[in-house]
């Protein structure tokens, strides 16, 4: 019941249980050993099946712990991170994280934009924590790539500036 990948390199064959019965899980695990074999990284490619399954759960929370432990974060930080990890969670929470694609994410965030009505700033702090996560998940090596880095923030518009009137001025100064 589960996918296989077979592939050969220099006449010896391989064969690879991708661990998972979704389709779709198992196209995305295929493209990550894709991308391997044509790195010409056969070590990774021949060690694939062993890497443990991390859901985006499971390395989220992992990550939040190492950057409150860390200091690398300020409570406000973790406060602020609070809501989109919850909506984020919601969405990929049991994804294994290698099979998420910047294509997921960018939907996800469009898809909150339009129909939540999320601001450009909040979709931007969203992507900043999605960035700070999969930069860990990659050194970990929890993700063979960072699906977020190419995932531009969008330009804000400034907040409106506003002026003193000539008699808030003189009340100022007096």
């Amino acid at each position: 019941g589960r996918w296989q990948a077979r592939w050969q390199v220099n006449g010896k064959r391989y064969s690879r249980s991708l661990g998972v019965t979704n389709l779709r899980i198992a196209e995305k695990k295929a493209r990550l050993l894709s991308d391997l074999l044509e790195a010409g990284d056969f070590e990774a490619a021949k060690q694939f099946r062993d890497r443990p399954e991390h859901t985006f759960t499971t390395v989220c929370d992992e990550f939040v712990q190492y950057m409150m432990d860390g200091g690398q974060w300020e409570p406000s930080t973790e406060q602020g991170y609070r809501t989109a990890r919850r909506r984020l969670e919601h969405q990929f929470g049991g994804w294994p994280i290698a099979s998420i694609t910047p294509k997921d994410l960018e939907g996800f965030l469009a898809r909150l934009m339009e129909r939540d009505g999320l601001s450009k700033a909040t979709r931007n702090r969203y992507l900043a924590f999605l960035k700070s996560l999969f930069k860990v998940a990659v050194r970990w090596g929890y993700v063979v790539g960072n699906p977020t880095a190419d995932i531009k923030q969008i330009k804000e518009t400034p907040k409106r500036t506003r002026h003193l009137t000539v008699e808030q001025l003189d009340r100022l100064m007096q």
